[in-house]
Parts: C-alpha cells; sequence; structure tokens
C-alpha cells in the first residue's frame, strides 16, 4: 500500500511523517475496501436485476401464452355453441319439414280417395243414363216399328199376303233382337275389360305410392335420426336429397309403366267397334232379304183391270218395308252411337 502511495503522491509523501503516512494508509485502505465493496454490491444488484427482468419477461410471456389460450378456448367454445345452436335449428327445421310431409300426404291420400269415388260415381251415373237412353231410344223404334208393320197387314188383303207379312214381321224381330243382343254383349264386355283394366292400374298406382311413401317417410326419419346423432347439415340435407330423388324416380318410372293401360283400352274399343260393325252388316243383310221375300208377296198385276190396284198396293208395300227397315237402321245408328264411352 506504502509503495503503491509513494507511487502515487512521491512529492506529498516525502514532506509526510511516519504517523500521517499512516493515516492516509488507513484512509486509503477504507476507501478501497468500500470502492470493492460497492462495486460487487452494484454487480449483485445488476445480476439480480438481470434476472428479475428474465422472471418477469417470462411471466409476462406465460401470462400472454395463457391468455391467447384463453382465448382461443373461448373462441372454440363460442363456435362450438353457435354449430350447436345452428345444429338444433336445423334439427328442428327437419323435424317441422318430416311433420309437414306427413300431414300433406295424408291429405293428398284423402283428395285421391275422395276424387276416385267422385269420378266413379260420375261414371256409374253416366252408365246408368246411357244404358235408359239406349232402352228409351229402342222402346220407341219397337213402338215405330209395329206401328209400320200393323199398317203392312191391313193392306194385305189375302192370306198369302199376310203370311209374307208376318214372316217378315218375325224375321225382323229376331234379327233386331240378335243384334241388341251382340251390342249389349259387346257393351258388357267392354266394360267388363276396361273395370279389369282400371282396377289392375289403380292396384299397381296404389303399390307405387304406398313404396314412394314409405321410402320418403324413411328417408325423412332418417334425416332426423342422424341430425339427433350429431351430424352436420350439410351431410344430413345431402343424404334426404339424394333418397327423395331416388323415390320420385321409382314412382316416375312405375307411373310410366302404367300409361300403357291407354294401350289395352283402346284395344278394347276396336274389338267392341267390330263387334257392333259386324252385327250391323249381319242385320242389314237379313233384312235385306226379308224385304225382297216380302215384295215378291206382292206383285205387279199386268192385267188392265187391276193395273191401277195393283200400282197402289206394290207402291204402298214398299213405302212401308223401307220405312220399317229405315227405321231399324236408325235405331242401329242410335244404339251405335249411345254406347260410345
Amino acid at each position: 500500500m506504502k509503495v503503491l502511495i509513494l507511487m502515487i503522491f512521491p512529492d506529498y509523501m516525502k514532506k509526510m511523517n511516519s504517523k500521517k503516512i499512516i493515516m492516509l494508509m488507513l484512509c486509503l485502505g477504507l476507501f478501497i475496501s468500500f470502492s470493492v465493496s460497492a462495486e460487487e454490491t452494484t454487480d449483485t444488484t445488476v445480476v439480480g436485476n438481470a434476472s428479475s427482468d428474465r422472471s418477469n419477461r417470462q411471466a409476462i410471456r406465460e401470462d400472454m401464452k395463457e391468455k391467447r389460450d384463453q382465448k382461443k378456448e373461448d373462441a372454440q367454445a363460442k363456435r362450438e355453441e353457435v354449430r350447436t345452436e345452428i345444429q338444433a335449428k336445423f334439427c328442428e327445421k327437419i323435424s317441422e319439414q318430416s311433420s309437414a310431409w306427413s300431414t300433406r300426404t295424408a291429405d293428398k291420400e284423402s283428395k285421391i280417395t275422395s276424387k276416385r269415388e267422385e269420378v266413379s260415381s260420375r261414371l256409374e251415373e253416366r252408365l246408368t243414363i246411357m244404358d235408359q237412353k239406349r232402352t228409351d231410344w229402342r222402346t220407341k223404334r219397337d213402338a215405330n216399328i209395329d206401328e209400320h208393320l200393323s199398317k203392312l197387314m191391313e193392306r194385305a188383303g189375302t192370306d198369302a199376303k199376310k203370311q209374307a207379312v208376318a214372316k217378315f214381321k218375325e224375321t225382323l224381330k229376331t234379327a233386331l233382337s240378335t243384334r241388341r243382343g251382340i251390342i249389349d254383349d259387346a257393351i258388357a264386355a267392354f266394360r267388363a275389360d276396361v273395370k279389369t283394366i282400371l282396377s289392375s292400374r289403380k292396384s299397381s298406382v296404389n303399390t307405387a305410392v304406398s313404396t314412394f311413401n314409405v321410402e320418403q317417410k324413411a328417408a325423412w326419419e332418417n334425416a332426423v335420426s342422424e341430425c339427433k346423432g350429431g351430424a352436420d347439415a350439410k351431410t344430413v340435407w345431402g343424404s334426404l336429397h339424394s333418397a327423395l330423388k331416388d323415390a320420385r324416380e321409382s314412382v316416375v318410372s312405375d307411373r310410366q309403366n302404367t300409361e300403357k293401360v291407354k294401350a289395352e283400352i283402346q284395344a278394347k274399343i276396336q274389338i267392341r267397334k267390330a263387334a257392333i260393325e259386324k252385327a250391323n252388316a249381319d242385320f242389314k243383310a237379313t233384312m235385306e232379304k226379308a224385304k225382297a221375300d216380302l215384295k215378291l208377296a206382292f206383285p205387279t198385276d199386268t192385267d188392265k183391270d187391276e193395273n191401277t190396284d195393283a200400282d197402289t198396293n206394290t207402291d204402298t208395300t214398299t213405302d212401308t218395308t223401307t220405312t220399317t227397315t229405315g227405321a231399324t237402321n236408325a235405331g242401329d245408328t242410335a244404339e251405335t252411337g249411345s254406347i260410345s264411352e
């Protein structure tokens, strides 16, 4: 220490005595001691502060991370809440639409049943009216024919002519009865065939509609079940749409197959028409021969004295038979027209 002081203050130390030098050395020692202590304290403080800063920064980072994590959790919880709310509303909507579909289906089935009953009732009523008109027409024609035949019988002056008129009447009645029977049978067969065709079509349509409704019901129930099971709306709606589309395509295909009954009914119409036309043709041929035979019973007398009366009788017979067969032909036309269904 003394050497150090001498090196620092050489001139000053020469002038001082030993006591002063000792005091000075003590002071310097204390000063140096305090300086070293202060430096150590400063270093310790700095190190402590640095460590504290690191701890604070670490705490801040952890706090920020915790806040970020909490924020993410809150956002996720909010999204889950919104998703749950949307899912609940979607499921509620699906359930409402399913119930609405059930109600609409029940209403449609009720309307279809009522419509079918109404159509069936109108058809039966129409057929009854047509049958009654045909019966009335035949009654009227029969009265007209009997009137003309009675007039013809009055003009028959001999037994031979009366027998000819009676034979003509019998032939006419038989031919008319045969023709009417064939027409009635053709109408009855046609109606029975059409009824069978329509009944079969109705059964096919009912089966197709029933299958369609079952498939639609299953699609709606599956959608409600998937929704309650937690499936997302896009998946549920896609499955529902696909199932309903398949059901519609199936029922459309079945319905197209049932449209073939139109051709079947048209074929039955042609059969009925052919039977009636043949009945009319046979009746006409029979009556042409009967008219010819009747005219033979009323020959023209060439004797001068009877010429006038013969001409009168011949003309009267011709007019009467023409009128009679004309009336029956008119009846044919009326009956044929009235049976169109």
